[in-house]
Formats: structure tokens, C-alpha cells, sequence
């Protein structure tokens, strides 16, 4: 048996979004057990959305007081909200005493 499956909403996107992939589904033994193999290939290769971003310090969200290393803080970009973690923090300090935080975030998947 060979069964076709397909994503209506991803295929009406682009004249691009015709991607043709095959997946065994040698133990199954009905037309839908074989529709559900398909659904599941068309699943795991929907897109994703990743973000990434720096954090930068505001008069109202200060390093150290509201956030630091590790936290989990949301970012908002181009109307999408993220749940995100704060990987990384590089503290410098010019010769006039000066600092400058550099922080690296990315969204939780």
C-alpha cells in the first residue's frame, strides 16, 4: 500500500512549499494507521521559528537588579512573544571606569 498525505495550509503558502518526502510504514497494515506515519513525518518537518538577541540595559531594567546570567525573561519582536533565557553576559570595563554589559538571549523551544 502507498498512502499520500499533505499540509493543505503550508502547501498553499508559496509555489515553493511542494516538498515531496517518502517514510516507511512497513508494519502497518490499514490506510490510516499509514496516513497517521505520514501526518507524523509532516509534523516533524514543520518550521520553526528560533530567536536569538542581545539584551541591553535600560534606566528601568538593570543588570544585576532585574536580570542576570540564567534568567528566564520574554522578548518581544515584529509582534511575536518569546519565552527566552539569558546565555550569556560579557562585563567590560574601559580605562575611565566606564562598563559596558553585553548579554546574549535565546527562546526557549
Amino acid at each position: 500500500m502507498v498512502e499520500a498525505v499533505w499540509d493543505s495550509t503550508r502547501y498553499g503558502l508559496s509555489v515553493w512549499n511542494r516538498c515531496e518526502a517518502t517514510v516507511a510504514g512497513r508494519n502497518e497494515h490499514t490506510v490510516a494507521a499509514l496516513q497517521d506515519v505520514g501526518y507524523k513525518r509532516l509534523a516533524d518537518g514543520r518550521p520553526v521559528i528560533r530567536f536569538r538577541g542581545r539584551i541591553r540595559e535600560t534606566p528601568g531594567c538593570l543588570y544585576g537588579r532585574d536580570w542576570t546570567f540564567g534568567d528566564k525573561v520574554t522578548a518581544t519582536y515584529m509582534g511575536l512573544t518569546f519565552d527566552c533565557i539569558i546565555l550569556a553576559v560579557q562585563v567590560t570595563v574601559d580605562g575611565s571606569g566606564r562598563e559596558t554589559i553585553d548579554a546574549r538571549l535565546e527562546a526557549l523551544l
